[in-house]
């Protein structure tokens, strides 16, 4: 016999707090949608194969060198089609950034349902003592900064130092600004010297 009553439900606060809740609500901002259930934005995500993943890209905030040109060449070739063509990063940075999780598991304990329960970490001064000192190595102040967090992350709820509320926050954008350090200063372009027509 077929089970009609689901085994478990989500409370409303679970679900407006979900990654896929706020995911849903930048897709609707960006481009005018009302997306309420997850098959919506399913069957927009299949009929909409670059927006969907170039949403995406904002919201998760990839740390990357270079930007992408385009997202991809061809959505209906699988396998084979080329995907954020002209984009650089560094796949290993963006799986260690998560070692600080936005939630960090309580150690020894049990909530409901058999889950561990999961509580929000702060960032510490530690943390922000780093995150200004490559600032300040960048020459960036907090204008500067709040354009930074802006410019990569808005996809992913953060538009300013302020936003940065939790360790996973500030470690997303600490890891952004230690890999500018690394890439140290780009040289700069060289322009070529006008040629003088012959007399």
């Amino acid at each position: 016999m077929a089970v009609k009553t689901p085994l478990w439900t989500p409370s409303e606060e679970k679900i407006r707090n979900a990654n896929i809740t706020r995911f849903m609500g930048e897709v609707n901002k960006r481009f005018g949608k009302n997306f309420k259930t997850y098959d919506e934005l399913y069957q927009w995500s299949v009929d909409c194969i670059p927006d969907f993943w170039a949403t995406f890209w904002d919201f998760a905030g990839i740390i990357h060198s270079k930007g992408y040109e385009t997202v991809v060449d061809d959505p209906y070739k699988m396998p084979g089609a080329q995907w954020f063509i002209g984009a650089e990063l560094n796949f290993a940075e963006n799986l260690l950034r998560h070692r600080d999780a936005r939630f960090h598991r309580a150690a020894g304990t049990a909530g409901r349902h058999g889950y561990p329960e999961r509580r929000r970490v702060r960032p510490t001064p530690s943390a922000w003592r780093a995150l200004w000192g490559c600032a300040a190595a960048l020459g960036m102040d907090r204008a500067r900064l709040d354009a930074f967090i802006r410019k990569r992350y808005a996809g992913a709820g953060l538009h300013r130092v302020a936003d940065l509320r939790s360790m996973a926050d500030l470690n997303r954008v600490l890891w952004g600004l230690k890999a500018m350090l690394r890439r140290g200063p780009r040289p700069a372009r060289r322009t070529q010297p006008a040629l003088r027509k012959a007399a």
